[in-house]
């Protein structure tokens, strides 16, 4: 049927060319006008003993007659393409009206509202991703090199967009989430694109036929990766132990997949149970050594105080009572166990000490020998007779009966500073006297100096004024008559 109307039309655009009517074209022909009707319509063909004078009427050849249906076929095909052609390019030119229009609009509005263009890179990736979608197909179909991977020019095109959106609001929001967001959005696509992207003719010939284990691949590592990624913002140490863990379980689902389309040696094919029980047993071994790392990971502080603990009580660098000072803490040492080591202040407050830090720092024992000396310095004023002072120190230090005079108290001198002359005090004493010969001797010294006559300095300053310049005076006196105006 269909080849009957395109030769019915090929006859009736020809005698319309020619200026015939039906009935002129029948009586041509010497046929009734409802068989040119007929034939016209695509209903029934001619007798073949008319073809001749047919092609005669019409001053075509057999030919062309008969070739006629297919040159209007082929008509009306180049016709719809190019109906096609305008209504793709129509579409391309109202999609670039349409975005450029947004854009510019937001950009306006954007100036307008704030001066600045800040919310308008949100709306600029936004509108990539709807361009991606809708305008990058038709423009891949332009080039026949591209036409073939329009799919995978849009999907890397929608998934740059969604990126370049996601960091817009990451940095107008402000935070630092963009790079967890980012991976995890780029797994979710993966789950759903990478399906169509291997069926792409871009993927080699000798990988098509594992499409699935590439895929299973793929996925398996973005999920690596977007842990990582999490591990690194949660600053945690349990990527280690979830990564052996997640490999093992999937090796469980996927291995059979890998084993079964993967080219494997001749020598491995016949023996892919056993590789992959293997495998799965290496993969255990893995999960429980990571565990044991983190476990050792996670009682590290514990098994450091631990080990300290006994190195005190082997060592016993100190014992209960005790006066230490270690990691800018000072106290009586109250209890020594096996992971902390209890202190009091000298206030009263209890300090609790981890024997990992005593064992690994410095510890000053101030009760580790039964004397103790006592260190002061005496300052007198520039003027002062330095006989006289040493001669009265040594008074003060021979009247007190808890210092030691073997080894003798010393009494020396040792700076002058901006504004006193330093005298250097050493006397020794029993361990438990330390603090009362300190505070004794600080009294009785400031006393006895008072008493002779010998100045504790202060710290002074000497300002000498210098006359003003003539132009300052001059200024200085302005300002003193308008106060005087004032106060009138």
């Amino acid at each position: 049927m269909d080849n009957k109307k395109t030769f019915g039309m090929f006859i009736l655009q020809r005698r319309r060319e020619l200026g015939l009517t039906q009935k002129e074209f029948a009586a041509k022909l010497f046929v009734t006008e409802s068989a040119v009707s007929k034939w016209e319509r695509g209903m029934s063909y001619p007798d073949i003993t008319l073809l001749q004078n047919i092609c005669a009427v019409l001053e075509v050849s057999e030919h062309e007659l008969l070739s006629g249906s297919e040159d209007t076929r082929q008509r009306d095909s180049y016709r719809l393409a190019e109906r096609y052609i305008k209504l793709c390019r129509n579409t391309r030119l109202s999609q670039y009206i349409i975005y450029g229009g947004i854009l510019l609009a937001c950009a306006m509005g954007n100036l307008l509202s704030s001066g600045r263009l800040d919310w308008f890179f949100i709306i600029l990736p936004s509108v990539l991703m709807c361009a991606s979608l809708t305008l990058t197909p038709s423009l891949c179909a332009l080039n026949g090199r591209l036409e073939p991977y329009r799919r995978l020019i849009s999907l890397g095109r929608f998934s740059l967009s969604l990126e370049l959106l996601l960091l817009a609001c990451c940095l107008y929001v402000g935070g630092n989430w963009f790079g967890w967001a980012g991976m995890a959005v780029l797994f979710g696509l993966s789950l759903v694109c990478l399906p169509f992207i291997l069926r792409s003719p871009l993927l080699p010939e000798k990988f098509r036929r594992c499409k699935l284990s590439l895929y299973l691949a793929a996925e398996t590592l973005m999920l690596l990766l977007l842990l990582l990624v999490c591990s690194f913002y949660t600053g945690g140490s349990w990527f280690l132990i979830t990564a052996c863990a997640l490999l093992f379980g999937l090796g469980l689902l996927f291995l059979p997949v890998f084993l079964r389309q993967l080219p494997l040696p001749r020598s491995l094919g016949s023996r892919k149970f056993s590789l992959y029980v293997g495998i799965e047993t290496a993969s255990i071994s893995a999960v429980i050594a990571s565990i044991g790392v983190g476990i050792s990971l996670a009682v590290q502080g514990t098994l450091s105080n631990f080990a300290g603990g006994v190195i005190i009580i082997v060592m016993r660098p100190f014992k209960i009572g005790d006066y230490i000072t270690s990691n800018d803490q000072s106290g009586t040492v109250e209890d020594i166990k096996l992971f902390y080591t209890h202190i009091v202040t000298p206030d009263n407050k209890g300090v609790v000490i981890p024997n990992g830090q005593l064992a690994n720092n410095v510890i000053v024992n101030a009760s580790a020998k039964d004397t103790r000396r006592v260190d002061l310095v005496v300052s007198v004023a520039y003027g002062s007779d330095v006989e006289l002072v040493k001669r009265l120190i040594k008074e003060v230090c021979a009247a007190n009966e808890l210092i030691f005079t073997d080894p003798a108290p010393f009494t020396e001198m040792s700076a002058m500073s901006e504004s006193s002359l330093d005298f250097t005090v050493r006397v020794w004493c029993n361990r438990g006297d330390y603090w009362t010969v300190y505070f004794a001797l600080l009294s009785s010294i400031l006393n006895t100096l008072n008493e002779n006559g010998i100045e504790i300095p202060f710290n002074q300053l000497d300002v000498n004024l210098k006359s003003l310049p003539e132009k300052a005076q001059t200024a200085v006196d302005d300002v003193e008559k308008t106060e005087q105006i004032k106060e009138m």
